[in-house]
C-alpha cells in the first residue's frame, strides 16, 4: 500500500499547534534554568541535606518486596535498553519515511546520554551509599544517566506522537511516557545508586536536549 505523499515542509498528519517551536523554545528554557538551579544547589552543598532526608525516606518506608521490580525497571530504563528501543523504533520509522521522527527519535537519546557522561566528569559528584544494602556503583553520580534516557525517549515519542498520531494516541504516550520516566529515576533513588537532585538534573537535561534537537531538525529538514 502506498502510503500518500506529503506536501513540502509538512507532516503526513499534524496535531501540533501552530506555535509549537515557540513551546518547544520554552520548555528548554525552563528546563536549562531548572538544571541550572539544582546544579548550583548542588555544588553550594546545599542539596545534600534534603537529598539525603528524602533517600533515607524512600528507604525507610517504601517495601523492600519491591526491590525485583525497581531492579527490572532500572535495567529497561538504562542506556542499553533506551538505545535497542530507539533503534527500533528509528527503523520502523524509516519504513514509514517519518525521516524527521526517525532523527528526533535516535537524535535525543543519543546526544542527552553523551551531554550527561559529560556532565558527570564535570561534577564528579560521588554516589550516595547510604545503607549497607544499596547497589555499589563506583562512577559518578550527577546527573542520573537512567533519568536522561528513559525522559529523553518519552519526549522524543511525545514529539512523534504529537506530530503524527491522533490526539488520543499523543496524550497516552505523553502519559505513559512521564510514568515510565518517573519509575526509572525513582527506582534509582530506591536502589540507593542516585541522589535525588540528580534524577532531576536527568529530568531537566533530556528535556532541554529534546528541545534543542527538536529546533534543530525542524530548522535545518524543514521538508521532511
Amino acid at each position: 500500500m502506498r502510503l500518500p505523499k506529503r506536501a513540502a515542509g509538512r507532516p503526513l498528519v499534524s496535531h501540533l499547534p501552530a506555535g509549537h517551536l515557540r513551546i518547544t523554545a520554552i520548555v528548554g528554557g525552563v528546563a536549562v534554568a531548572v538544571f541550572a538551579l539544582d546544579a548550583t544547589l548542588v555544588e553550594m552543598g546545599t542539596a545534600v541535606v534534603r537529598d539525603r532526608a528524602l533517600e533515607l525516606d524512600v528507604h525507610a518506608e517504601v517495601s523492600r518486596g519491591w526491590y525485583s521490580a525497581m531492579t527490572t525497571l532500572s535495567f529497561i530504563g538504562g542506556s542499553g535498553a533506551i538505545f535497542a528501543v530507539a533503534t527500533a523504533l528509528v527503523v520502523i520509522l524509516v519504513l514509514i519515511r517519518y525521516h524527521k521522527a526517525a532523527m528526533v527519535v535516535i537524535g535525543v537519546p543519543a546526544a542527552a546520554l553523551a551531554l550527561d557522561a559529560t556532565l558527570k566528569l564535570v561534577f564528579a559528584r560521588p554516589r550516595p551509599h547510604l545503607w549497607a544494602s544499596a547497589q555499589r556503583i563506583h562512577s559518578f553520580s550527577f546527573p542520573s544517566g537512567h533519568a536522561t534516557g528513559s525522559a529523553a525517549l518519552a519526549a522524543a515519542l511525545t514529539w512523534v506522537a504529537f506530530r503524527h498520531g491522533s490526539r488520543g494516541v499523543a496524550i497516552a504516550v505523553a502519559v505513559i511516557g512521564i510514568l515510565f520516566a518517573l519509575g526509572v529515576g525513582f527506582s534509582r533513588i530506591y536502589l540507593g545508586v542516585h541522589w535525588p537532585s540528580d534524577v532531576l538534573a536527568g529530568y531537566a537535561l533530556a528535556l532541554f536536549v529534546a528541545a534543542i534537537v527538536v529546533l534543530l531538525v525542524e530548522r535545518l529538514f524543514p521538508a521532511l
